[in-house]
C-alpha cells in the first residue's frame, strides 16, 4: 500500500493508481492519479488567468505608451532612490497611508511630478469627485 502525499489515502502501488516515475520510490509518482488531474486542471486555470493578465497588460502598454513611460520611470526613481516609496509616505489628500502616486502629466517632461495618494483618493481623483491637486503637496 502507498499513501498519496496530497489526499493521505492508500492506495495499491499499482500503476492503477500512480502514475509512473523513474525517480520516485518503487518507480511511481507520490501522488494519486485523481489528485494528479485535480492539480493539473488547477494549473491550466492559473496559466490562463496569467495569460489573460499579461494579454491585457500588453494591450494596455500598447494603447497607452506615455502612461506605461511614466509609470517606468516612477519605478526606476523608487528604485536608485530618487523617490521613495509610496507606501512609506502618506496620502496627500487626507493623511493615510499611502499605497500609489498619482501622476499629474504623462509627458516626458512630468513623468516624475508625483504625488502619494492612498487607494481611495486615488479613486476619487480619476473619478473627478477631488480636485486634481492637493492644497499642500507633501514634502519629500
Amino acid at each position: 500500500m502507498k499513501a498519496c502525499r496530497v489526499c493521505s489515502d492508500e492506495f495499491p502501488a499499482t500503476h492503477q493508481y500512480f502514475h509512473k516515475h523513474k525517480a520516485g520510490r518503487g518507480g511511481l509518482r507520490t501522488i494519486c492519479i485523481p489528485c494528479k488531474k485535480i492539480e493539473n486542471k488547477r494549473d491550466r486555470q492559473i496559466e490562463t488567468i496569467r495569460a489573460s493578465r499579461r494579454k491585457a497588460r500588453q494591450k494596455f502598454d500598447r494603447l497607452h505608451p506615455e502612461q506605461r513611460r511614466a509609470g517606468r520611470a516612477v519605478s526606476r526613481a523608487i528604485l536608485f532612490g530618487r523617490l521613495i516609496p509610496a507606501h512609506e509616505s502618506s496620502c496627500a489628500y487626507c493623511e493615510a497611508p499611502a499605497e500609489h502616486y498619482h501622476h499629474w502629466s504623462y509627458h516626458e517632461m512630468y513623468k516624475l511630478d508625483v504625488v502619494p495618494v492612498c487607494v481611495v483618493c486615488h479613486s476619487a481623483i480619476h473619478a473627478g469627485e477631488l480636485e486634481d491637486r492637493p492644497k499642500q503637496l507633501p514634502m519629500f
